[in-house]
């Protein structure tokens, strides 16, 4: 560590202009998927091989173990049927309820990376929302997918805050309707300056919403779960999240990302 290098150009033939050289490196870190920049991380995918943004190995498919069930009372249950995916789901109560499977999340810097699958159906009314959430343990606050009342098939992307698992909160910020339900979210902060919240689209990650390091709450472990917020049991609104990605980092990218 810390040792000096050089770098020489041979060339050969005839040179005929003055060329520009441009010299790139990089150093990394041993973390869950070998050497690579970014920190150390760890990460999890439904397929062997490279994984969906490109990087060089990955630790194997999605864990069923590790994770910690918040708000669930006596339904938590995590699988994996196929060995493809694991996956919660959320019925209507009558009221609010945020559920989530968390993770310890790495001291900041850090990043924290996943790919969900969100289904929603419901009679009328009502919203419900797949979400990578931040969690101090009582506070959230996470960026996912919310299916808007009017129609099931319509979402748009948004940031929550909520103070409590039981009380819907409020959206931060919000972004443009769309049909899919298969997203990408990513959160990252630097631990002194700015946490970020971001999603994947046309291959790369844009900003939903940048805040300081620390606003609303200072987590402790980062969560795949969703909500239903309908007040009204005959809507009889259901959701279920999948999740297909996985990578958390001591760093703002994971895995390069």
């Amino acid at each position: 560590m810390g040792d000096a290098l050089s770098i020489q150009v041979v060339t050969t033939g005839t040179v005929i202009i003055a060329p520009t050289i441009r010299i790139l490196a990089e150093y990394g870190v041993t973390g869950g998927g070998g050497g690579t920049p970014g920190g150390s991380f760890s990460e999890y995918q439904y397929r062997a091989g490279s994984s969906t943004f490109g990087a060089v190995t990955n630790t194997g498919p999605v864990p069923v173990t590790g994770w910690t069930a918040l708000n669930f009372g006596g339904q938590a249950a995590i699988n994996d049927f196929d060995a493809s995916t694991i996956q919660l789901g959320i019925g209507n109560n009558a009221s609010f309820a945020l559920r989530n499977y968390c993770r310890t999340l790495p001291s900041p810097p850090y990043s924290a990376i996943v790919t969900l699958d969100v289904e929603a159906w419901r009679n009328f009314g009502g919203t419900e929302g797949g979400f990578l959430f931040l969690s101090d343990g009582t506070k959230y606050e996470g960026i996912g997918v919310v299916f808007q009342p009017s129609g099931g098939a319509m979402a748009s992307v948004n940031v929550l805050v909520a103070t409590n698992a039981s009380t819907f909160g409020s959206y931060l910020a919000t972004g443009t309707p769309f049909f899919l339900s298969h997203v990408t979210f990513k959160v990252s902060d630097d631990g002194s300056t700015n946490r970020v919240w971001s999603y994947w689209s046309s291959g790369g990650f844009v900003t939903l919403l940048s805040e300081a390091t620390g606003s609303f709450l200072t987590p402790s472990s980062f969560c795949f779960g969703g909500f239903i917020n309908d007040q009204i049991v005959a809507n009889d609104p259901n959701i279920t999240i999948a999740l297909k990605y996985l990578c958390s980092a001591s760093a703002t990218t994971c895995n390069g990302n």
